[in-house]
């Protein structure tokens, strides 16, 4: 299943699930923060938000994901 890595405070991470929640995607949360441990494999600029695709491609960048 689709998830999204982030946090619940940030902007950047609510403005993607907000789309996805309207647009009915189903998807899952991975509440991290860019300091945790492995972060860096899923965004090497340990920005978030994230997200992981069903087939494991990463992507980032909030423009991106809307």
């Amino acid at each position: 299943m689709p998830t999204l890595h982030g946090f619940a405070y940030s902007n950047y991470y609510n403005m993607p699930k907000h789309a996805l929640l309207y647009k009915g995607v189903p998807f899952e949360e991975d509440l991290v923060y860019p300091s945790a441990p492995n972060y860096s494999r899923l965004n090497p600029a340990l920005k978030v938000p994230s997200f992981t695709t069903d087939d494991g491609t990463h992507l980032s960048e909030t423009s991106v994901l809307c």
